[in-house]
């Protein structure tokens, strides 16, 4: 069995060295490695791809794993490559064990530049248990040899530890160990539903959970590493049961050990192969039982060693305190379905998951009672924290660890439509991995609300929408332009002239239309008020030397245009003038006061969708009087009008 699990592994590397060498070379990039140094290890990167999917097409890839593979690659340019959060007490973790080889955590935050956390007692510690920084220490051993290789070569990237290049290093390693549990669902799942399932499975989970946040937006917390410990301790689990041989129990408990190390909550995974155990009446089962509890039992003993150096006897009632373990009753409804983060209204894509557990009891009842009874158990550990919620957490992130038995529910549920089209299975994964991609950058906008607060149901649905529309509207760069109006009529429709929402032509600067958002672009000050003529105008300044403003215009034609707008600057020979879709309309000098300007805009310049009108200026205040103090504003506009042109 060694040698099967050993294979295993190995049929992942030519997946594991494209991903890798990607990441090696955005670190070099993010360190600020010499451009022909990166282009040579892109060149070659892009000449191992063309060999491994062409060479070892059989023996490594097929097109299901080459799929993630790309999608991978695709997310890998959106990780965040900085640290943040919780990520700041596993680095100084990690660092000051590697560089320093002690546990004395005070110059590691200060290095940073980060504010120390402090125990109960008042001592400069780090909460959480060393899983993640042992995991990213191999990560910071090649990034230290390639800032050392950097520094030889004469570049003057820092090798204390601290520069960007460490930061990249782990964040970017956690998102590569997240692809890792991706290969490892996608593996256990494809012995039990095959390979099309399995991709659809694991690519769902993936994209329309939480996961994919903790892989990108913020690597840097410890769940895209849990997701890895809690997939490879499922796969060695399945595998474990299936040959009931001592040395894989071993290898199993090992990895629920680090489970255990990386997130101490995550315990409950733990209970699946307890369970299966439990269930199973077979020779040898005491030695077995032995065989894995060695692994968890090895991993607390060490991390209650280094807890008692760093707290001493007491240290159970500090941890327990730190991570507001135990400090509510159990808030199990609103842990699943509160808009404050509740698991299953946030990802709403397990409700499958959980049907698929009571599928499998049909297939397997050991595995579907070790499953439901580990879940359970977790909600139970989880929902009884102080802050169940898990403060700004991107839904439920403290079951990000659980995404293999999640996974494995799911795909439960998609193999009972296999006699159905899969393309309907797949349009609903598409809609829910539109939904949770789009709900991260909500969320992370805060559009809504602040990140540790509800998002109610009614308004998340119109921001989901509002996201789409803002989304289409720039489309139009790349879109067929004759199916942009048509979606763009759909989802809005305010035009220039015609359609539901019109601006009959002309624009009021200051009064803008609600509708459509992106009228006003970059170049201007807020709106202002003013008394003229006995009159309220309310009018925008411009601010610099260009002004923009994006025109919805339903179909090409020729207009004549007037511009009503008052001169800020007190100087003569000023000039401005108007372009159209990067064509120059006309140009004027500035007159005094209040006065209107006419452009004749030729139908060949318009085209049908977003049309960029700008103002340039020849000059202003800043510009010209080197002490101004003020509004960098060389006109004022009240309003543009457009006539159609017969």
């Amino acid at each position: 069995m060694g040698r099967r699990t050993v294979h295993s592994f190995r049929s992942f590397a030519v997946e594991l060295i494209l991903v890798g060498a990607a990441v090696a070379l955005l670190v070099l990039k993010a360190g600020g490695a010499s451009p022909i140094f990166v282009n040579l290890l892109t060149v070659g990167c892009a000449l191992y791809a063309v060999v491994a999917v062409f060479c070892l097409h059989a023996r490594r890839l097929d097109g299901y794993r080459l799929v993630l593979i790309v999608v991978a690659l695709w997310f890998l340019q959106d990780v965040y490559l900085r640290i943040g959060g919780d990520g700041v007490e596993y680095f100084v973790q990690a660092r000051s064990i590697l560089f320093d080889h002690d546990l004395d955590f005070a110059n590691d935050y200060e290095g940073l530049g980060k504010m120390p956390v402090l125990s109960t007692s008042g001592e400069i510690t780090s909460r959480f248990p060393v899983g993640v920084s042992l995991m990213w220490i191999p990560l910071l051993i090649l990034a230290h040899i390639g800032a050392l290789v950097a520094s030889a070569l004469g570049s003057a990237i820092s090798t204390d530890g601290f520069s960007m290049p460490y930061e990249a290093a782990v964040t970017l390693g956690s998102y590569v160990y997240g692809f890792c549990a991706l290969l490892l669902m996608e593996s256990f799942l494809r012995r039990f539903f095959g390979p099309s399932i399995s991709l659809l499975t694991v690519l769902a989970v993936w994209l329309a959970s939480p996961l994919i946040f903790y892989m990108t937006a913020n690597p840097s917390m410890s769940h895209g590493v849990s997701a890895f410990t809690g997939s490879l301790f499922v796969w060695l689990w399945l595998k474990a049961r299936e040959t009931r041989i001592v040395w894989d129990w071993l290898l199993s408990g090992l990895a629920g050990g680090l489970v255990l190390l990386v997130r101490l909550p995550d315990v409950a995974l733990l209970l699946l192969p307890l369970v299966d155990l439990a269930w199973a009446k077979r020779s040898r089962l005491l030695l077995e039982w032995s065989a894995f509890l060695a692994g968890p039992a090895l991993c607390v003993i060490s991390q209650a060693s280094i807890w008692l150096s760093l707290y001493g006897l007491g240290f159970p009632s500090v941890i327990t305190t730190q991570s507001m373990v135990a400090q509510s009753s159990p808030q199990i409804l609103p842990f699943l379905f509160s808009s404050q983060h509740g698991l299953l209204s946030w990802t709403p894509l397990f409700f499958g998951s959980l049907l698929g557990w009571v599928l499998l009891f049909r297939k397997s009842r050991t595995i579907a009672l070790s499953v439901a009874i580990a879940f359970s158990v977790s909600v139970l550990i989880n929902s009884s924290t102080g802050d169940w919620w898990a403060s700004e957490s991107f839904g439920q992130r403290r079951l990000v660890g659980f995404v293999p038995i999640f996974a494995l529910g799911l795909g439960a549920s998609v193999a009972a439509f296999v006699r159905r089209p899969l393309v309907v299975v797949a349009a609903v994964f598409t809609f829910l991995i539109g939904w949770n991609l789009q709900l991260a950058y909500i969320f992370n906008g805060e559009r809504i609300a602040g990140k540790d607060e509800a998002l109610p149901f009614d308004q998340v649905v119109n921001a989901q929408v509002d996201v789409v529309y803002r989304k289409l509207l720039f489309a139009d760069s790349w879109m067929p332009r004759i199916i942009w109006v048509q979606f763009y009529d759909v989802m809005k429709g305010v035009w220039l002239f015609g359609g539901y929402n019109s601006f009959d032509g002309k624009i009021d600067l200051g009064s803008e239309p609600a509708e459509f958002y992106p009228l006003v672009g970059d170049g201007w000050f807020e709106p202002q008020t003013k008394e003229i003529d006995g009159r309220t105008v309310r009018y925008r300044q411009s601010r610099g030397r260009r002004s923009w403003l994006s025109i919805p215009i339903r179909r090409a034609e020729g207009f004549q245009l007037l511009v009503w707008l008052h001169k800020e600057i007190d100087k003569p020979g000023v000039h401005f003038r108007l372009d159209m879709n990067g064509q120059m309309l006309d140009e004027y000098e500035l007159r005094d006061g209040w006065s209107s300007y006419r452009f004749d805009v030729d139908r060949e310049i318009v085209r049908p969708g977003i049309n960029q009108l700008t103002f340039v200026y020849s000059t202003t205040p800043r510009l010209v009087f080197p002490d101004f103090r003020g509004r960098n504003a060389t006109v004022a506009v009240d309003w543009v009008k457009f006539s159609r042109v017969k």
